[in-house]
Parts: C-alpha cells; sequence; structure tokens
C-alpha cells in the first residue's frame, strides 16, 4: 500500500489512544440516542403550535429542534449561496440546498468513519436521518 505524503501529520501516538470513549461511554450514547429516537416520534417539530411546556422532557426537544432546526437551515441556505456565487442553472440552486443538507452530516460521517471512530460516524449517520426527515416534506 502506498504511504501517504501527509501521514506525519495524522501520526497516531499513546496520548492519542488515550482520549478516546470507553466502551461504558459508547453504551451509555447508544441508550440516550435510542431514548431520543423512539422519544422524538412523540415530539417531532412539523406541528408545533404556541403552548405552555409542560415538563422538562418536552423543554428538551423544543431546546434541541431550535438548535437542530437552525444548525440545518444554515447549511441548507449555505447551498443555495454556493450556486448564487457560481453559475448554475436554477434547479440545480433550487436543488443544492436540499443536497448540501444532506452531504454535510454524511462527510461528517464519512471522516469519521474513516477514522474508526465508529461511534461519531453513527451520530453522523443519525444526523442525515434527521436532515431527511427534516426534507421530507419538499418531496
Amino acid at each position: 500500500m502506498k504511504k501517504s505524503r501527509f501521514s506525519h501529520l495524522l501520526q497516531e501516538t499513546q496520548t492519542d489512544r488515550d482520549h478516546l470513549p470507553t466502551k461504558s461511554a459508547k453504551k451509555a450514547v447508544l441508550i440516550l440516542l435510542t431514548l431520543f429516537f423512539i422519544l422524538y416520534v412523540n415530539y417531532k417539530p412539523y406541528t408545533m403550535t404556541p403552548h405552555q411546556i409542560n415538563g422538562i422532557l418536552e423543554f428538551l426537544f423544543i431546546l434541541y429542534q431550535f438548535v437542530i432546526n437552525q444548525t440545518l437551515g444554515i447549511v441548507h441556505e449555505g447551498g443555495h449561496g454556493v450556486c448564487y456565487i457560481l453559475p448554475c442553472p436554477k434547479f440545480i440552486m433550487v436543488a443544492m440546498g436540499t443536497v448540501f443538507q444532506w452531504l454535510f452530516p454524511l462527510g461528517i460521517a464519512y471522516y469519521y468513519k474513516k477514522r474508526g471512530n465508529q461511534t461519531a460516524f453513527l451520530i453522523g449517520l443519525f444526523i442525515l436521518g434527521i436532515s431527511m426527515d427534516y426534507t421530507a416534506w419538499y418531496m
């Protein structure tokens, strides 16, 4: 196998491995993400009407929805912005928002898959699924 010209930049030492998560931390994150996924169905953001927040769980999901909407919205609009800078046809300009919104978390997942971090890879795929859920109403 051919050695990369940039391998000296990514040398892994013992201290690099010391900060990786333990098995129990990975299990805890998996349990929390599974619980989040199950509860997400109940707190989907599509038909949220103004109302009083009744509990801490609902407050956490509203806070999550605010953060994910802002993040995915910035990435989505950034996709349109690329086509404003480059000479793209109108259809491509319209589609680039959704394409960027899907490619951003997919790129993060791919990066962590190549680095061997399975937990971060799965979180990237999870965010990709949420992004696809948010763009499903376009279709």
